[in-house]
This record gives structure tokens, C-alpha cells and sequence, in this order.
């Protein structure tokens, strides 16, 4: 019997499941399956935050789990992509102890950011276009989010990247906030524009409760002109989620929002021999694209970085002299180099002096060069 791969959408008060189907290699939703065999659906209980008790949540998802196996004569469940609003390391670790409770161990779990999971449903449904951008509108229970698919069609390897931009600061704490619906409906129109102006866009996805509604729809027709195609994503993320718990088997990559797109190196002696040490890696999460490693100089006053572009191709190469310290003996400067992103497209490079044993002890001074890679 063939395990199932799903995909979890973890919204606030809802969870949206999506199922791989291996005859059709797509993935289907859940409500689909379960109303095609006649079984019961497991309704979401409403009206409360999942967030403030991980154990309803457990056993929200137990439930509807239970019903797809049961639907699927009892099969195992071999990988879950999990998705959910604005999630986070320390959500993440919580998802890992939760799943774990109830029997699937971590290496069967994907995680996935809603941007990641806008991108594998995009590129996985062939939805693509290498001159006009796909849009994904998320009016979360924080404010609203806009996710830009872009082409790169000068780079085969990685043909695709996602640009995330948060408008919260601009709706006082989210739509949902506001009471009056003439206020909403303004607010809803006016964010959809702002994050569509001046874009070339084929597609637009419009997530997130409010998006549901009447008034929103009657809105969302006066932005289909142009070939450009809308839609309601009710389940886009956890169908993005499955596809990438199955991601072995797309042909098409992807580098995925949060995550940097180059290789930084540093030219330095290892073993006699002078080499390009690499420092951080491409596709490392932007969060925690930070590496450090001391130096000892020799015979020189400056550091020799180069830095890889995974999307064009370009090299960029750069020194940092560090204006730190009087002139000392060779090999008696000790440094450590701290090297991390700001943003995508700016890196910066931390040198502090920490001292060469009793010779001369360290000043911790530092030293900090910010270097752009647009």
C-alpha cells in the first residue's frame, strides 16, 4: 500500500490540508477527497486562536489525519509539508514536539514558509510566465503580506525568486481590526493596489479570511484587465506545502524567499597553500546568515573577500583593511571576522581585534565595512 504525502496549512482558526495524488501528479484538496468517498468530514473547530493551545491544535490535526487514512484503507503517512502564518523558529520547534506526539518523526516533516509554499504551487501547477510576475495578497491576522514570484530567465539553474514585502505597518494592526465595512472595503482596495502598482503581473492571489467575502470579490474584479488572471487562494499554501514535501520529484528549482542567493568566500593561508575559504553559502536562511573565523595577518594589512551571485552569475570581489590598530610585529595581529546579510543585496564585514596572548592583549575594537552587492 502506497504512504500518503500531505500538505498542512496552519492558519489562525483553520487548517487546510492538501493530499499528493501519485496518478495525476498534482496535489489535491482535502474537503475533495473526503466528500468523492462519503466519508464524514472532520469540521475545524472555530472560534478560538491555535496558537494560544498547541493541544487543540494536536487534536484538530489528529482528527483530520485519522480520516485521511482511514479514506486511504489505513496507510501510513510517510511526509507532511507544514506551512502556517509568519512562522517562525520557535513555531517550528513547537510543530516538531507536536508531531512528534502524535507518531511522525522529524525527517518526514518539511517546513515551509506561505512564500515558499506560493512558489512550489506556482511552479509545480506550470502557472509561470517569463515576463510578468505572479502575486500572492495574504491578509493575515497581523496585517497583510505581498509575495512577488519574479522570472529570471537569463538563469536556468535558479529560473525563479520570491520578493516578500509586509504592509502591516500600514493597516494599524490588520484588516480585521477594522469595524466598519466601507472603512475595509477602502482599505482592502487600497492595499491591493499598492502592492500591484507599476507591476506586470499575470496572476494575483488574494489569501486570508477577508478575501472571502462579497464585498472583497466585487472589488477584486476591477483589477482583472490586461490578461491578468485573480484568484481566491483558500488553499494555495497547503497545496504549495505538499508539493514541496514531494520535491524530489519536481523537475523545475526554485530558490526560496528568506534565503540569501550567494557563496561568500575569503582568500586566505590553510596548510601552506592560499585558497578561497567559504564562508556562507547560498540558500542559508537570511536570519542566521552569519559566520566567523579568526585570522592570524601575514605580510599583509587587508582581507581579501569574493562573493558568488547564484542568480546572474557575477563575481564580486572586494578588500576590507581594517583601520584598528598601530603597527605590530608580522603574525601578531589576531582578528576575528564576523561576515553577515543586512538584506538580500548588502553584506557587512565585522572585524574585531582580540589580542595575540600576553604580546599584546586584545582591545576589542572593531572595525565594520557595509558592502553592497546590487
Amino acid at each position: 500500500m502506497a504512504a500518503i504525502m500531505l500538505g498542512i496549512d496552519i492558519e489562525t482558526n483553520n487548517l487546510e490540508i492538501s493530499i499528493w495524488n501519485e496518478d495525476r501528479n498534482t496535489a489535491d484538496i482535502y474537503e475533495n477527497i473526503i466528500e468523492e468517498s462519503g466519508q464524514e468530514n472532520v469540521e475545524t473547530a472555530d472560534g478560538f486562536c491555535y496558537m494560544d493551545s498547541l493541544d487543540i491544535l494536536k487534536k484538530e490535526i489528529d482528527k483530520k489525519l485519522q480520516t485521511i487514512r482511514r479514506r486511504f484503507g489505513g496507510a501510513s503517512i510517510s511526509r507532511l509539508g507544514i506551512t502556517s502564518e509568519r512562522l517562525t523558529y520557535k513555531g517550528q520547534e513547537d510543530l516538531v514536539k507536536l508531531f512528534s506526539e502524535l507518531g511522525y518523526t522529524e525527517e518526514k516533516l518539511y517546513f515551509a514558509t506561505h512564500a515558499d509554499a506560493f512558489s512550489w504551487y506556482e511552479i509545480s501547477e506550470g502557472n509561470t510566465d517569463r515576463k510578468r510576475v505572479s502575486i500572492d495578497i495574504d491578509f493575515d491576522g497581523k496585517g497583510m503580506l505581498a509575495y512577488v514570484l519574479h522570472p529570471m530567465s537569463e538563469n536556468k539553474k535558479f529560473p525563479f525568486y520570491v520578493e516578500t514585502t509586509d504592509y502591516s505597518d500600514s493597516m494599524d494592526g490588520g484588516i480585521d481590526l477594522i469595524k466598519d465595512e466601507k472603512q475595509k472595503t477602502a482599505v482592502f482596495s487600497q492595499m491591493i493596489e499598492k502592492a500591484i502598482n507599476g507591476v506586470n503581473m499575470a496572476r494575483l492571489y488574494v489569501t486570508g479570511k477577508y478575501s472571502a467575502t462579497q464585498s472583497a470579490t466585487d472589488i477584486l474584479s476591477g483589477f482583472s484587465a490586461s490578461g491578468r488572471r485573480i484568484f481566491s487562494g483558500k488553499t494555495l499554501y497547503a497545496q504549495g506545502a505538499c508539493y514541496y514535501a514531494v520535491k524530489e520529484k519536481l523537475s523545475r528549482p526554485v530558490i526560496f524567499d528568506r534565503q540569501i542567493f550567494h557563496n561568500v568566500f575569503i582568500s586566505a593561508y590553510r596548510d601552506s597553500k592560499e585558497e578561497s575559504i567559504m564562508l556562507l553559502k547560498y540558500g542559508t536562511p537570511l536570519k542566521v546568515a552569519k559566520a566567523k573565523m579568526q585570522v592570524i595577518l601575514d605580510g599583509c594589512d587587508e582581507l581579501s573577500f569574493k562573493v558568488d551571485d547564484l542568480r546572474s552569475g557575477g563575481v564580486t570581489a572586494f578588500s576590507v583593511k581594517p583601520d584598528l590598530l598601530p603597527p605590530r610585529e608580522n603574525r601578531t595581529v589576531r582578528l576575528e571576522i564576523t561576515v553577515s546579510f543586512l538584506d538580500y543585496e548588502t553584506l557587512v564585514i565585522k572585524v574585531r581585534d582580540i589580542g595575540f596572548g600576553n604580546i599584546y592583549p586584545a582591545t576589542y575594537k572593531v572595525y565594520e565595512q557595509i558592502i553592497s552587492l546590487m
